[in-house]
């Protein structure tokens, strides 16, 4: 950077590379504790994710909000969080956007304890994970109990659906591939559901089809069977011929 300056005295430079130098500069002398840090020069909206976890500490990328239904885990609708806000205050934004998708008003919401002091002020009722169930029903409780279901679909939308890393360009980049990240998982969800609804019927046709070709040979056969002594029946006897004499042995009578 150093020779950069001293040798951009008389150079005019294009735009980009102004802005490359000036985030490079901020680069240089940014520390442990500066705000808005820059973690990738190409990618500038790249923020430092707290998890809280052993295994990852941080992640790095853009937070996003993923909202599913609770009884057959359809993914209704996603939600680009810029700037990493605190999960509670993406709650009102994330289930207005789902009402306006589905056009269904939500009953009630089930979230994890991160959505504590959230900012939703709709009818729907917001149920905290880990808090009492005093009051509620068995059904109630047992849709409260389905929240943890959202942590694997989450997993294979990372893992199956390429959410894991954005190679798009740009906020919008991150937008898109969040998107087709959700329809490629309810995509690939229905596409099996079609499958296991076709191929469930096959014992039951191929069972049919059996009967019905042990039913036909049964009646092939019975018809032959049928025919055959028919012809027997009306078959006349055959008599020897008047000229033909027995041979003496056979005239014998046996004892």
């Amino acid at each position: 950077m150093r020779d950069i300056d001293r040798n951009r005295k008389n150079t005019v430079l294009s735009v980009n590379f102004e802005t490359l130098i000036e985030t490079a500069k901020k680069l240089l002398v940014q520390e442990k504790n500066t705000p808005k840090k820059i973690y990738s020069l190409h990618e500038l909206g790249v923020q430092c994710i707290g998890k809280g976890k052993d295994r990852i500490r941080y992640e790095f990328g853009n937070k996003a909000s993923v909202v599913m239904t609770n009884r057959r885990n359809w993914v209704v609708n996603v939600e680009d969080c810029a700037n990493n806000p605190y999960d509670g205050h993406t709650l009102s934004a994330s289930l207005s956007g789902t009402e306006k998708i589905t056009k269904v008003d939500i009953v009630e919401a089930n979230v994890d304890k991160g959505y504590r002091g959230h900012d939703y002020k709709g009818a729907a009722v917001i149920r905290l994970a880990g808090s009492s169930n005093r009051g509620l029903s068995a059904s109630e409780r047992k849709r409260k109990r389905r929240r943890s279901a959202i942590e694997p679909v989450i997993g294979h939308l990372k893992s199956d659906h390429r959410l894991r890393r954005c190679f798009l360009r740009g906020r919008i980049g991150d937008a898109t591939n969040l998107l087709g990240s959700a329809l490629g998982f309810n995509v690939s969800k229905l596409l099996r559901l079609l499958g296991r609804g076709i191929f469930s019927h096959a014992p039951t046709v191929l069972g049919c089809l059996m009967t019905g070709i042990c039913r036909f040979s049964s009646a092939t056969w019975h018809f032959v069977s049928a025919t055959m002594k028919n012809r027997t029946a009306t078959r006349r006897p055959h008599a020897p011929p008047e000229n033909l004499k027995l041979h003496p042995l056979a005239e014998m009578p046996f004892f």
